[in-house]
């Protein structure tokens, strides 16, 4: 293999037998990504050059969902309407007790599961933990286009749907009040 070209990432063969890929941050900082094949450390590299260009952060699959949440946010806000924008800040308030700790390239249908079972069990209502689903999909699609992830466990996950009430008519009496 010939030499690769500057800027574009360093890649070694470790003692351990897995491959290790480098590259420079802005700010002078290295991140490494590792992998068992030389082909798919080069990939790591080539994506996390992208995300460079974008202006992305550059991950290494560590980034927690809630700074996701809190970079998702920041980047929304321009362009969205202001009832919207709390919405969505709500949402996420809701979310991050029970899955801003975990990476988002880790976050399982399971987890999502749980947490919505959680919602539920805390006493908010089937609407709401729709709404904070939708969040979370909503977030989860930008992570996806941005590169950040290549899945969206939330389309695995059903969330709980409002019952629908029946109906009732006013009577005669009821409606001449």
């Amino acid at each position: 293999m010939g030499k690769r070209i500057r800027g574009y990432g360093a890649v070694y063969h470790r003692p351990d037998g897995r491959w290790e890929g480098q590259i420079r941050i802005p700010g002078g900082g290295r991140r490494s990504f590792y992998a068992r094949t030389r082909r798919e450390v080069i990939r790591r590299l080539t994506e996390a050059r992208w995300a460079l260009g974008q202006g992305l952060p550059v991950s290494a699959g560590t980034t927690s969902l809630a700074t996701f949440f809190d970079r998702w946010l920041a980047v929304s806000r321009p362009r969205l309407q202001p009832t919207t924008m709390r919405a969505y800040a709500i949402g996420v308030r809701r979310l991050t007790p029970f899955l801003g700790r975990i990476p988002l390239r880790a976050l399982t249908p399971g987890m999502i599961e749980s947490t919505y079972a959680s919602l539920l069990r805390s006493g908010l209502s089937d609407p709401t933990v729709e709404q904070a689903h939708a969040v979370l999909h909503r977030v989860l699609d930008q992570a996806m286009h941005w590169g950040v992830t290549s899945r969206n466990p939330a389309e695995l996950v059903t969330p709980p749907r409002p019952r629908r009430r029946e109906m009732t008519a006013l009577s005669c009496s009821q409606l001449r009040l």
